[in-house]
Parts: C-alpha cells; sequence; structure tokens
C-alpha cells in the first residue's frame, strides 16, 4: 500500500494491507528505501518494486499460519500490489508467481495495479533511524554479494576480494536476527577492513513484518529468501554493479530431503538452482540487468574452506560466524548465542571444518555439543535434537546401499536449467555426505 492509497473497508475476512511506503511500525518495519533514497540515490523503478514484491510477500508468509491450510501446510495467498510500469509487471506475472510457488510451497495469485505515486514516502518504520552510511554514489562496485555472516557468504566475499573485485556486501536482519546475525556481519566486516580497506562497502537492511499486521505469526518463513535476493538485485541495479553473487555449498543448495518424510514446504529452496533460475527470468523479465551467480554450486563446504584464497583471513573470521539454525536456543541455560552442534547447518560446518583440517581453540569450540558418535552418549541429546543426526545416519546408509544417481538430486526440484552438469549435482551431494559420515566417526 502506497501513501496515497486507501485500504477497503471494511476489510474482507483473512485479508491484511501492508503499508509498504508509509510509516506504520506496528505492522511493518523497514529502512531500505529511505536508506537508499536519502543518499540521493536514484532507485530503478522496477528493482524498487521487486523489493516491495518481496517485503510484501514475505508479510503474507509470517501472518498466516500454516496450520490453518487445509493440509496444515499449503496455503492459498492472494497478493495485490501497487506497481509503477503495469505492462511490465503484467508481463511478468506468470514468472513472478511460478518462482513464489517453488519459494514458498504455497498457491499464490498476484495481481498488479497502478501506482498512484511512483516516489515513496522516506519514512518507513524502524526501531530507530537508520545509521549513517557511505554513499553508493562514489563506490563503483565489479559485483554485489549476498552477506548473511555465515561462513559459506564470508567466503565468497573473501575470495572475490583476493581476486582483486571491489564488491558491495549486502545483509538484511528482522526480528530475532540482531542478536546473532547483525554481531557476526558487524566483526566479520570489520576483519575484512583488515586486509582490503577500501575495496568494499556494506549495507545491512532491516525488513521486519509484525505481528500486529494480524495478531498471528508462522515460523517458516521460506519466503524471506525472495527479501535477500531482492535486495541484492536492488543494489546491484542502483549501482550498475553487473553481478549479483550468492555463495552457498551444494550440498545446501541442494538442500536435498535426507528421508522421505522431509519433503514439502519445511525443506527451504533458497539457493536452490531452479530458485536461481526463476529469480532470474523475473530479472530478465522485468528488463533488471543482473546475472544471478552460486559459484560454489558444485562445491562442498568443506572444500570451500579448504580451498578459500585468503586461509589467514577466513581461519580469523570462522569464529565469528555464525552457520546454526537456532543460535539462541541455549539462552535458558545461561550459554548465550552459540552454535547448537545439532542441527543441519551446524553438522554440515563441523564436517567442513573436519575435511579442511581446522584444529585447535577454534574447532568444535563454538558447538553447544559435540554429536560425534564416539561422544553421542556424553552428549545425551533428546529425541528432538537428535532428529538430523539420526537423519544424516539415514541417508549416509543409503548412500552406501546404493550409490546416489539424477533422482537422488532431483528430489528437491528441477535442474533443467543447468541439466548438462547433473553429474556435477550428483558428485557434490555425494562428497558432502562423506564429509558428515568422515567428521561423525572421528
Amino acid at each position: 500500500m502506497g501513501k496515497d492509497e486507501a485500504a477497503p473497508t471494511p476489510l474482507p475476512p483473512h485479508t491484511v494491507v501492508i503499508p509498504l511506503d508509509i510509516a506504520d511500525p506496528d505492522k511493518f518495519r523497514s529502512d531500505v528505501l529511505s536508506t537508499l533514497i536519502q543518499q540521493q540515490l536514484t532507485l530503478p523503478p522496477a528493482a524498487r518494486d521487486l523489493y516491495r514484491l518481496a517485503a510484501a510477500a514475505f508479510a503474507c508468509d509470517v501472518s498466516f499460519p500454516r496450520a490453518t491450510a487445509y493440509d496444515s501446510w499449503t496455503r492459498h495467498i492472494r497478493l495485490s500490489l501497487s506497481v509503477t510500469d503495469l505492462a511490465l509487471w503484467q508481463n511478468a506475472q506468470q514468472r513472478v508467481t511460478d518462482l513464489l510457488t517453488y519459494l514458498s510451497g504455497d498457491q499464490w495469485e498476484i495481481t498488479f495495479t497502478a501506482y498512484s505515486d511512483p516516489v515513496p514516502d522516506l519514512v518507513e518504520a524502524t526501531d530507530s533511524p537508520a545509521p549513517a552510511t557511505p554513499a553508493i554514489a562514489p563506490f563503483k562496485p565489479d559485483a554485489v554479494c549476498l552477506f548473511s555472516g555465515g561462513l559459506d557468504s564470508f567466503i565468497g566475499a573473501a575470495d572475490r576480494l583476493a581476486a582483486g573485485q571491489k564488491l558491495t556486501l549486502v545483509s538484511h536482519h528482522g526480528a530475532g536476527s540482531a542478536t546473532h546475525a547483525s554481531p557476526a556481519q558487524t566483526n566479520l566486516k570489520g576483519l575484512m577492513r583488515q586486509h582490503y580497506p577500501n575495496q568494499f562497502q556494506a549495507y545491512s537492511f532491516n525488513v521486519d513484518p509484525r505481528k500486529g499486521l494480524t495478531g498471528s505469526a508462522e515460523p517458516t518463513t521460506r519466503s524471506r529468501s525472495l527479501v535477500f535476493l531482492a535486495l541484492g538485485a536492488l543494489v546491484a541495479a542502483t549501482q550498475q554493479a553487473p553481478t549479483l553473487y550468492i555463495p552457498e555449498n551444494g550440498l545446501i543448495t541442494l538442500n536435498i530431503p535426507l528421508t522421505y518424510s522431509r519433503l514439502g514446504s519445511s525443506s527451504t529452496r533458497t539457493t536452490h538452482p531452479h530458485t536461481l533460475h526463476l529469480f532470474q527470468q523475473v530479472l530478465d523479465a522485468l528488463g533488471i540487468g543482473v546475472k544471478v551467480e552460486n559459484p560454489y554450486r558444485y562445491a562442498t563446504k568443506g572444500e570451500m574452506l579448504a580451498s578459500a584464497s585468503n586461509q589467514a583471513l577466513v581461519e580469523a573470521g570462522l569464529p565469528h560466524t555464525m552457520s546454526c539454525a537456532h543460535p539462541t536456543a541455549g539462552r535458558f541455560q545461561g550459554v548465550g548465542v552459540r552454535h547448537c552442534g545439532y542441527c543441519v547447518p551446524c553438522i554440515i560446518r563441523a564436517s567442513a571444518e573436519h575435511r579442511a583440517g581446522i584444529s585447535g581453540p577454534t574447532y568444535l569450540a563454538p558447538y553447544r555439543y559435540d554429536i560425534r558418535l564416539r561422544n553421542l552418549a556424553q552428549a545425551n541429546l533428546t529425541d528432538q535434537k537428535n532428529r538430523d543426526l539420526r537423519a544424516f545416519q539415514m541417508a549416509i546408509l543409503r548412500a552406501q546401499q546404493q550409490p546416489p544417481g539424477a533422482a537422488w538430486v532431483l528430489r528437491s526440484g528441477s535442474l533443467a536449467s543447468d541439466s548438462a552438469n547433473i553429474a556435477k549435482y550428483v558428485g557434490v551431494y555425494t562428497r558432502g555426505l562423506r564429509e558428515v559420515e568422515a567428521f561423525l566417526n572421528s
């Protein structure tokens, strides 16, 4: 909803109005457009509206619990968005629908209307005013790189900087991530500036739909990925950077369900090749000249870590990266923010450290639990905490009994856009499982 648009009164049942361009801190908080426009930057209208679409879809996603759906997962969501160039967006409508349907696992109906005010207010609601940020205008990056504060995004940025590229790093945080994602991003950027002081610029944006929209919340937040992608595309288009890097190891990229029970909406598809292909199709349809690339889609996390260009920087930053799915789980035991050690990202991360031969004070120190098989009894995990380990053990056993093939890597989504490299995806999946197996048995 823009500042000159009025919501229908009364609202139909199960309807929410998302105040994207006006201040309403109880419903939606963001500093994205205000941060960029206050620096007198010209935002390409299509890229700006793509961010608005992503923010609106994210707000819908988190506002309507999946438990209310007919199958307790798949919701039917109708989204109407005002845009600057109506004809352009109508032409891209099916591609946008395909992307959101695949990414979130829901049924989407998306319609567009003409935006009566093409320049939004600079009064987006935030918890606090946006901090002073270096102006984009004099900085001309070679590429934009998404930067979550996780190990893969850190290695990806460090590798590009080591290759001499100038980068803009784009981060996103919302409710619940300020205690772990933001500190990780800040610490890592400080380390990188010691090595590459004038070679990169960084933006950390807040996008936070509030419970005030509906009074309810859905925790799976699969459409959050689109916000991250759209933020990267917005900054890249604004800076006329030709490439948007999305660094992620191949095992997580494929995110093949470890057991048959893990198929469905709870299995994320953030950097899956099909997601990035669909997103690229949306960019192309909207005339946004940015190429999306994941340089590590054929590499395991251990291979990324072992082959990092600047080993001194990566090893120094390793303790500051945050990969855990629920890093605040130990807060009631007084542990604070720390890797749990038993979730899928933690198991893959610890396996990567083992594969890369990392030892000493950083190895396993960040983890609350050491789940290697020789220590499993001592860890005394509950069934809930043990489920990802069991899933890995089942996947490893199946791979031992029957070597993975094309059918395995197609379980999480189509690879038609990169069909010539199916064998590479099979290879990275197989090597990724072997990394985990070697770690568990170490």
